[in-house]
């Protein structure tokens, strides 16, 4: 009778097997359901995975013609048998170069009908002699305004979306910028308080060599317990103590004794 030890090196095997032979070939399955404008259920008798079609950028949920585009791509795949030639995997999905009747898909379907724009920012990756297709398509349903190419004043979703991730710098910034200037003023005060945060309470204490930090769960949940050596910076800032943070990173308590106090 095999080992336990034997069954999981086999079972691994076959697993590593599987995958190698996934990645050398293509693999001829049907497409099941449409989970967005780029993606969808992919089945063979064997397995059962999500497909997202390579360099292809429809337009998000909050930009025109995305229902479109998703009905479009369910019309022309949902039932249909398709090949899928794999590139890559991102966040649980498959890339994949994805082929209907031998044609590409994101070539053909989406990019030429201008429900997708080309996705600039993974083209580096794309091999030139395609990439030209891909390029050429776009360029053709710009030219006569197909689909996304018709709306007025509508970005890339890519370029929507590196507007976006520098708003959000931008507001991170501003709100750091506007605590900081808080933390400031309480630094004025010269005195930790019940209440502040962690963040304002090691902008005004913080740690020095010999301070001596230790945990413990309460019942209340995770808490920190910080016994702090008096230094006489530290009796200038009320730096010295006991001070207890609760799970949510605030200042619960603080307690002095004769042992703080040189």
């Amino acid at each position: 009778m095999p080992s336990p030890m034997k069954n999981y090196l086999l079972i691994a095997f076959i697993i590593l097997s599987s995958f190698v032979s996934i990645e050398a070939q293509q693999m001829t399955g049907q497409v099941v359901e449409i989970l967005d404008q780029k993606s969808f259920t992919f089945q063979t008798t064997q397995t059962k995975f999500t497909v997202q079609l390579q360099y292809v950028d429809p337009p998000e949920s909050s930009q025109p013609l995305q229902d479109v585009v998703k009905n479009h791509l369910s019309t022309m795949l949902k039932g249909k048998t398709v090949t899928v030639q794999f590139a890559s995997l991102s966040g649980g999905r498959t890339i994949a170069k994805v082929y209907l009747s031998g044609v590409d898909v994101s070539v053909c379907s989406l990019l030429r009908d201008g429900a997708a724009w080309y996705s600039v920012p993974e083209a580096r990756l794309q091999p030139a002699v395609e990439r030209a297709d891909y390029e050429q398509a776009e360029s053709l349903a710009k030219s006569e305004k197909r689909g996304v190419w018709g709306l007025q004043n509508v970005k890339p979703a890519w370029e929507l979306r590196l507007e976006r991730a520098k708003l959000l710098k931008e507001l991170e910034e501003k709100e750091w910028k506007e605590m900081l200037e808080k933390i400031a003023q309480v630094g004025v005060a010269r005195e930790p308080v019940v209440g502040m945060s962690r963040a304002e309470f090691n902008y005004l204490c913080g740690r020095e060599p010999g301070d001596r930090v230790s945990r413990y769960d309460t019942s209340q949940g995770f808490e920190f317990y910080e016994t702090l050596i008096v230094t006489d910076k530290r009796k200038q800032t009320m730096c010295f103590g006991g001070f207890n943070f609760d799970r949510n990173q605030r200042l619960t308590s603080i307690s002095r004794s004769a042992s703080y106090v040189d």
